[in-house]
Protein backbone atom coordinates (compact mmCIF):
# COMPACT_ATOMS: atom_id res chain seq x y z
CA UNK A 1 0.00 0.00 0.00
CA UNK A 2 1.39 3.38 -1.05
CA UNK A 3 1.01 6.45 1.15
CA UNK A 4 -0.06 9.89 0.01
CA UNK A 5 3.55 11.11 0.20
CA UNK A 6 4.87 8.33 -2.01
CA UNK A 7 6.69 9.63 -5.08
CA UNK A 8 4.62 7.51 -7.45
CA UNK A 9 1.37 8.83 -5.95
CA UNK A 10 2.55 12.43 -6.15
CA UNK A 11 3.55 12.01 -9.80
CA UNK A 12 0.23 10.36 -10.58
CA UNK A 13 -1.69 13.20 -8.92
CA UNK A 14 0.18 15.69 -11.08
CA UNK A 15 -0.57 13.72 -14.26
CA UNK A 16 -4.26 13.46 -13.41
CA UNK A 17 -4.42 17.17 -12.58
CA UNK A 18 -2.90 18.07 -15.95
CA UNK A 19 -5.36 15.73 -17.67
CA UNK A 20 -8.38 17.36 -16.03
CA UNK A 21 -7.11 20.90 -16.59
CA UNK A 22 -6.43 20.18 -20.26
CA UNK A 23 -9.94 18.86 -20.82
CA UNK A 24 -12.06 21.34 -18.86
CA UNK A 25 -13.46 24.42 -20.55
CA UNK A 26 -15.38 27.08 -18.64
CA UNK A 27 -17.65 29.61 -20.37
CA UNK A 28 -16.60 33.25 -20.38
CA UNK A 29 -18.67 36.37 -20.74
CA UNK A 30 -18.66 38.48 -23.90
CA UNK A 31 -16.50 41.15 -22.23
CA UNK A 32 -13.88 38.61 -21.20
CA UNK A 33 -13.91 37.00 -24.65
CA UNK A 34 -13.47 40.42 -26.27
CA UNK A 35 -10.58 41.32 -23.99
CA UNK A 36 -12.56 43.83 -21.93
CA UNK A 37 -11.92 41.93 -18.69
CA UNK A 38 -9.04 40.04 -17.21
CA UNK A 39 -8.75 36.30 -17.78
CA UNK A 40 -11.20 34.43 -15.61
CA UNK A 41 -13.08 37.58 -14.53
CA UNK A 42 -16.02 36.69 -16.77
CA UNK A 43 -16.06 33.01 -15.80
CA UNK A 44 -17.77 32.75 -12.41
CA UNK A 45 -18.16 28.98 -12.83
CA UNK A 46 -14.38 28.63 -12.92
CA UNK A 47 -13.93 30.44 -9.60
CA UNK A 48 -16.75 28.70 -7.74
CA UNK A 49 -16.50 25.17 -9.15
CA UNK A 50 -14.40 22.32 -7.87
CA UNK A 51 -13.79 19.02 -9.60
CA UNK A 52 -12.75 16.12 -7.40
CA UNK A 53 -11.23 13.08 -9.03
CA UNK A 54 -10.91 9.77 -7.20
CA UNK A 55 -9.36 6.73 -8.86
CA UNK A 56 -9.60 3.23 -7.39
CA UNK A 57 -6.94 0.86 -8.73
CA UNK A 58 -8.31 -2.65 -8.35
CA UNK A 59 -5.33 -4.46 -9.87
CA UNK A 60 -1.98 -3.02 -10.97
CA UNK A 61 0.16 -4.94 -13.44
CA UNK A 62 1.94 -2.20 -15.32
CA UNK A 63 0.74 0.89 -17.16
CA UNK A 64 -0.97 2.31 -14.06
CA UNK A 65 -0.35 5.96 -14.95
CA UNK A 66 -1.70 5.67 -18.49
CA UNK A 67 -4.66 3.57 -17.35
CA UNK A 68 -5.64 6.09 -14.68
CA UNK A 69 -5.39 8.99 -17.12
CA UNK A 70 -7.59 7.21 -19.67
CA UNK A 71 -10.10 6.32 -16.95
CA UNK A 72 -10.29 9.96 -15.83
CA UNK A 73 -10.79 11.05 -19.45
CA UNK A 74 -13.75 8.70 -19.85
CA UNK A 75 -15.21 9.80 -16.50
CA UNK A 76 -14.86 13.48 -17.41
CA UNK A 77 -16.51 12.95 -20.79
CA UNK A 78 -19.42 11.09 -19.21
CA UNK A 79 -19.89 13.55 -16.32
CA UNK A 80 -21.71 16.20 -18.37
CA UNK A 81 -18.93 18.72 -17.82
CA UNK A 82 -17.87 21.35 -20.31
CA UNK A 83 -14.90 19.59 -21.92
CA UNK A 84 -12.76 20.25 -24.93
CA UNK A 85 -10.45 17.68 -26.48
CA UNK A 86 -10.12 14.21 -25.01
CA UNK A 87 -6.78 13.40 -23.39
CA UNK A 88 -5.43 9.89 -23.89
CA UNK A 89 -2.26 8.28 -22.59
CA UNK A 90 -0.09 5.33 -23.49
CA UNK A 91 3.13 3.92 -22.07
CA UNK A 92 6.02 1.86 -23.35
CA UNK A 93 9.19 0.31 -21.99
CA UNK A 94 12.53 0.52 -23.78
CA UNK A 95 14.36 -2.79 -23.49
CA UNK A 96 17.84 -2.00 -22.22
CA UNK A 97 20.67 -2.74 -24.62
CA UNK A 98 22.70 -4.05 -21.69
CA UNK A 99 21.99 -6.67 -19.07
CA UNK A 100 23.07 -7.23 -15.53
CA UNK A 101 25.74 -9.66 -16.72
CA UNK A 102 27.85 -10.05 -19.83
CA UNK A 103 25.80 -13.11 -20.79
CA UNK A 104 22.55 -11.13 -20.64
CA UNK A 105 24.07 -8.34 -22.71
CA UNK A 106 25.14 -10.78 -25.41
CA UNK A 107 21.72 -12.44 -25.39
CA UNK A 108 19.99 -9.08 -25.82
CA UNK A 109 22.35 -8.14 -28.64
CA UNK A 110 21.81 -11.51 -30.35
CA UNK A 111 18.03 -11.11 -30.21
CA UNK A 112 18.31 -7.52 -31.48
CA UNK A 113 16.33 -6.21 -28.52
CA UNK A 114 18.31 -3.01 -28.16
CA UNK A 115 15.79 -1.05 -30.23
CA UNK A 116 12.62 -2.95 -29.31
CA UNK A 117 9.88 -1.15 -27.40
CA UNK A 118 7.32 -2.91 -25.26
CA UNK A 119 4.03 -1.06 -25.67
CA UNK A 120 1.74 -1.23 -22.63
CA UNK A 121 4.25 -3.22 -20.54
CA UNK A 122 3.30 -5.44 -17.64
CA UNK A 123 4.49 -5.08 -14.07
CA UNK A 124 7.55 -7.29 -14.51
CA UNK A 125 8.78 -5.36 -17.55
CA UNK A 126 8.12 -2.03 -15.85
CA UNK A 127 9.99 -3.04 -12.71
CA UNK A 128 12.98 -4.20 -14.74
CA UNK A 129 13.26 -1.53 -17.42
CA UNK A 130 11.06 1.36 -16.22
CA UNK A 131 8.47 3.03 -18.42
CA UNK A 132 7.69 6.19 -20.32
CA UNK A 133 4.12 7.53 -20.24
CA UNK A 134 2.93 10.02 -22.85
CA UNK A 135 -0.45 11.78 -22.79
CA UNK A 136 -1.71 13.86 -25.70
CA UNK A 137 -4.92 15.54 -26.81
CA UNK A 138 -6.94 13.25 -29.06
CA UNK A 139 -7.86 16.17 -31.36
CA UNK A 140 -5.16 18.75 -31.14
CA UNK A 141 -6.09 22.37 -31.83
CA UNK A 142 -2.55 23.64 -31.47
CA UNK A 143 -1.21 26.13 -29.00
CA UNK A 144 1.11 23.84 -27.07
CA UNK A 145 4.10 21.54 -27.44
CA UNK A 146 3.47 19.05 -30.22
CA UNK A 147 4.74 15.61 -31.12
CA UNK A 148 5.30 15.36 -34.86
CA UNK A 149 5.55 11.94 -36.45
CA UNK A 150 5.49 10.58 -39.96
CA UNK A 151 5.19 6.86 -40.64
CA UNK A 152 7.33 5.27 -43.34
CA UNK A 153 5.83 5.79 -46.75
CA UNK A 154 3.46 8.52 -45.58
CA UNK A 155 3.90 12.11 -46.70
CA UNK A 156 1.39 13.66 -44.32
CA UNK A 157 2.74 14.39 -40.87
CA UNK A 158 0.57 14.10 -37.78
CA UNK A 159 0.83 16.34 -34.76
CA UNK A 160 -0.52 15.74 -31.28
CA UNK A 161 -0.47 18.36 -28.58
CA UNK A 162 1.48 16.93 -25.66
CA UNK A 163 -0.19 17.20 -22.26
CA UNK A 164 2.39 15.44 -20.11
CA UNK A 165 5.39 13.11 -20.29
CA UNK A 166 6.57 10.93 -17.42
CA UNK A 167 9.72 8.86 -17.73
CA UNK A 168 11.41 6.76 -15.08
CA UNK A 169 13.45 4.62 -17.47
CA UNK A 170 17.07 5.01 -18.49
CA UNK A 171 16.91 5.86 -22.18
CA UNK A 172 19.30 7.28 -24.73
CA UNK A 173 18.23 10.21 -26.94
CA UNK A 174 17.69 7.76 -29.79
CA UNK A 175 15.56 5.46 -27.64
CA UNK A 176 13.61 8.45 -26.31
CA UNK A 177 12.59 9.45 -29.81
CA UNK A 178 11.58 5.87 -30.58
CA UNK A 179 9.63 5.65 -27.31
CA UNK A 180 7.70 8.83 -28.10
CA UNK A 181 6.91 7.54 -31.58
CA UNK A 182 5.68 4.21 -30.21
CA UNK A 183 3.58 5.93 -27.53
CA UNK A 184 2.19 8.33 -30.13
CA UNK A 185 0.97 5.43 -32.24
CA UNK A 186 -0.53 3.82 -29.15
CA UNK A 187 -2.29 7.07 -28.22
CA UNK A 188 -3.88 7.30 -31.66
CA UNK A 189 -5.28 3.77 -31.30
CA UNK A 190 -6.51 4.46 -27.76
CA UNK A 191 -8.07 7.77 -28.83
CA UNK A 192 -10.11 6.00 -31.50
CA UNK A 193 -11.34 3.43 -28.97
CA UNK A 194 -12.11 6.00 -26.27
CA UNK A 195 -13.97 8.29 -28.66
CA UNK A 196 -16.09 5.40 -29.93
CA UNK A 197 -16.83 4.20 -26.39
CA UNK A 198 -17.77 7.68 -25.16
CA UNK A 199 -20.09 8.33 -28.10
CA UNK A 200 -21.75 4.94 -27.59
CA UNK A 201 -22.33 5.76 -23.92
CA UNK A 202 -23.71 9.22 -24.71
CA UNK A 203 -26.09 7.81 -27.34
CA UNK A 204 -27.37 5.24 -24.85
CA UNK A 205 -27.95 7.89 -22.20
CA UNK A 206 -29.75 10.10 -24.72
CA UNK A 207 -31.92 7.17 -25.83
CA UNK A 208 -32.93 6.37 -22.25
CA UNK A 209 -33.70 10.03 -21.54
CA UNK A 210 -36.10 10.18 -24.47
CA UNK A 211 -38.26 7.38 -23.08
Amino acid sequence: TRGRTDRFILELEGLLRSTVESMLRFPQSENAAAGGASAGAGAPHQRSSEVQVKVLVVEADGGVKACCQNAVTCAMAAANLSCGDLVVACCCTPVASFGNTLKESRELAAMNLSSRMFLDPNGTETAKFGELTLSVKATSLGGGPTLTSAAAGEREEREEEVVSVSCDAKVTPEDLEECLEACGQGCRAIAKFVRTSVMTHINRVALVAQH
